[in-house]
């Protein structure tokens, strides 16, 4: 993980990326249990081409967004 200034939006990809982003998705998604969220992005990933998106604000997740290549998937938060 690159160090976060003040504002990026970044892909986000590893598994330290991906737990990075948890709380804020799961605000949308509260039925996912948090233990089960890094293994769910995981297999949609891999599935469906199903990437994330995060703006950090000085190294903090403010904004999620993630979305699938095949469509199958789309949801944010802020």
């Amino acid at each position: 993980m690159r160090p976060r200034e003040y504002v990026t939006i970044d892909v986000d990809s590893s598994d330290e990326e991906i737990l990075a982003t948890r709380d804020v998705m799961l605000q949308l998604r509260p039925s996912v249990p948090p233990t089960e969220y890094l293994p769910t992005v995981r297999r949609m990933m891999q599935a469906d081409g199903y990437r994330l998106a995060a703006l950090y604000e000085k190294g903090k997740v403010r904004t999620v967004a993630g979305c699938s290549t095949a469509g199958r998937y789309c949801m944010s938060m802020t």
